[in-house]
């Protein structure tokens, strides 16, 4: 026995046995890598070549940076985008909606500081979004009412009868709300007579509407349920909605005048010649003889106003009773509940469209729209098209002066004025069908612009 070569044990020591010798020998015990020590057992330090990464964790879905070193297979990292502007904040976006701003063939204009305004959101969302939240409130407290007293037939409709009425209702048009600014130079007075009395906000406060949604409350009114005197509750996709004159005098912060009940607040007066007298500012004395010609610039701003935001028609040249009435008491300061008046007209409104021989028009679906969006966010559906912007209030000048008007040169120089000015606008717009422009004759504009050049 050779004692300078001890037989070699089976304890983990490294020998110079070739690999295939070890392999017929008797199984290793322990592995040869160094053992493994814990980092809390004391005066043992763990091998550098021992120290193994920690697995790769999977990259976070809020991550927008994805690390150049890994080589796992992965998505390429998407294009930046930005979303387009769209009509109605609370429709869902959808591939559509997004456009790829690293296409490079796309011209990129010169903005400046200057160039870009901020245009503020209206004032009166502020208001929308408090109410929203206490509405919000309401409803975890007291989840019972947005529901229905019954179940609905859909998420859309109350019963099946409303989906049928609602089928009835879909194909007809709109007559919608306009918006008066400040600086109308047609309105004469009317701004500052509205502001006094506090019907201001019926005619700034004017936002788009989604059409299917008025059209879906118009079909769900008939069977709104009854809460209290002039208090329903309508259906509106899942939700019931708060329609009553209270309701909508806080939505434009008007007070609750009290109303008669069972009755209507515009009263036909005793002396109704009193009345033609003051809109036409003493021109005509008598009823029968009323004609909304003789009505002065700020009249003639109130009665287009009240044809389309207070009690709308599709005839505004007419100057019917109820319409002259309630231009009076405004001239004169009687007060009147606002939103009484409008609450009645889309009731009526409502009766009348389900008859599918009637032509009138759905009125009043601005203030609907935004009535619903003050106490909740509506929800949207694939289908919906937002309304173009109001259209802001402007009166026709007066082509001729009646008869029972005194005729002075001065007057009918600034109607003729007034009017070839509006004949200018139509031109320069295109309204005109009679009139046809080739590509090389130019812009109407520019030929003004020429005129006035060359009689300089």
């Amino acid at each position: 026995m050779d004692h300078d070569n001890p037989p070699s044990s089976n304890l983990g020591v490294e020998n110079s046995t070739p690999a295939a010798e070890q392999s017929s020998a008797a199984p290793v015990l322990f592995s040869a890598d160094p053992p493994l020590v814990l980092k809390t057992e004391p005066g043992v330090s763990q091998p550098k070549k021992t120290k193994r990464k920690p697995p790769p964790l999977p990259p976070s879905k809020c991550s927008c940076v994805r690390a150049s070193g890994s080589k796992g297979k992965s998505k390429p990292s998407p294009a930046p985008t930005r979303r387009m502007p769209r009509r109605s904040s609370t429709r869902s976006s959808t591939h559509d909606d997004l456009e790829d701003v690293t296409d490079t063939s796309l011209p990129k204009p010169d903005l400046t500081a200057e160039d870009v305004v901020e245009v503020p959101p209206p004032t009166y969302l502020s208001r929308y979004v408090a109410n929203r939240r206490l509405t919000a409130a309401r409803d975890r407290n007291y989840h019972e009412l947005k529901l229905p007293s019954s179940d609905p037939y859909s998420s859309q409709f109350f019963s099946e009868l409303t989906m049928r009425r609602f089928q009835t209702i879909s194909d007809r048009p709109f007559n919608e709300m306009g918006c008066l600014a400040a600086d109308n130079p047609h309105g004469g007075d009317a701004y500052k007579i509205l502001s006094d009395f506090g019907l201001l906000s019926t005619v700034t406060e004017v936002d788009s509407f989604v059409g299917a949604v008025i059209k879906e409350f118009y079909a769900n009114l008939a069977e709104a349920e009854t809460e209290g005197i002039d208090t329903l509750k309508v259906y509106v996709r899942g939700s019931m909605y708060e329609f009553s004159p209270s309701l909508i005098n806080a939505m434009y912060q008007l007070p609750n005048e009290s109303y008669p009940l069972n009755a209507t607040q515009i009263q036909v007066l005793d002396n109704v010649d009193e009345i033609v007298t003051l809109l036409t500012d003493g021109w005509i004395r008598t009823w029968e003889l009323r004609n909304k010609k003789e009505m002065g610039d700020t009249v003639a701003m109130l009665q287009k106003i009240c044809c389309q935001n207070w009690m709308p028609t599709m005839n505004p040249s007419s100057m019917s009773a109820e319409r002259s009435i309630l231009l009076f008491m405004i001239l004169k300061g009687h007060r009147f509940n606002f939103g009484k008046l409008v609450f009645d007209e889309i009731c009526a409104c409502s009766s009348v469209v389900a008859n599918a021989s009637s032509n009138v028009r759905l009125i009043l679906p601005n203030l609907i729209d935004q009535l619903l969006h003050f106490q909740r966010i509506v929800p949207a559906l694939s289908g919906d098209v937002t309304s173009a912007a109001p259209v802001k209030f402007k009166i026709e000048p007066k082509e001729l002066l009646s008869s029972q008007t005194p005729l002075t040169l001065l007057s009918d120089i600034c109607h003729l004025h007034d009017f070839t000015k509006l004949m200018m606008e139509r031109l320069a717009g295109g309204d005109y069908l009679d009139i046809v422009y080739s590509e090389g004759e130019g812009d109407p504009e520019d030929e003004e612009d020429g005129d006035e050049t060359e009689s300089g």
